[in-house]
């Protein structure tokens, strides 16, 4: 057993307001003023949840757009994957829209009863000085909240908004295991 990485969990509370109390005054005021923004400028924001074909393409293609290894990563195969984990295992597409109903960001995950497991996300470069990552996540969050969901699973990567955004580290674990073998 050996740890090989960590995963980004926040631990939800009862309500949106008791989130933002949690997170410390200046993170609050940063989600705070990225919503206040966003709308402003881009008009109402909100998230849809989408289906089908459609939207797996919508994922696939805001991802293209994204700068560096994330954009070459989605290739033909993997939104082929994209699409069969969200026909077939569950995987669900939401969608920050602007006032105009043009997509901004996406997020692929996974929800259970008891939490959010965000597995990827995209977002529109052209809308990237309205922060539309980190206020997609401030919906899903307070949606989460409204669930009744217990976490809010950023699953693996130690990325530092995650943890901005009060997730907590926890190990995971590679197990390795060998099968004997009889004479």
């Amino acid at each position: 057993v050996e740890q090989h990485a960590v995963t980004a969990v926040l631990d939800l509370p009862a309500t949106f307001d008791d989130y933002l109390m949690s997170i410390g005054k200046k993170e609050r005021h940063e989600l705070r003023r990225k919503r206040r923004r966003f709308d402003a400028e881009a008009g109402p924001s909100r998230v849809e949840r989408r289906t089908g074909p459609e939207a797996a393409a919508l994922f696939a293609r805001l991802h293209r757009l994204s700068s560096g290894d994330k954009g070459t990563f989605m290739t033909d195969e993997m939104e082929e994957l994209f699409l069969a984990m969200h026909n077939d295992a569950g995987g669900v597409i939401d969608v920050l829209v602007d006032g105009s109903d043009q997509p901004a960001s996406a997020i692929f995950s996974f929800e259970d009863d008891n939490g959010f497991y965000l597995y990827n996300s995209a977002f529109e470069p052209e809308m990237r000085n309205l922060s539309p990552g980190n206020v997609m996540l401030s919906h899903l969050m307070e949606r989460s909240i409204e669930d009744k969901k217990q976490v809010f699973d950023f699953l693996k990567g130690d990325e530092t908004y995650k943890f901005r955004l009060g997730a907590v580290a926890r190990p995971l674990y590679r197990v390795t295991a060998t099968t004997g073998t009889s004479s």
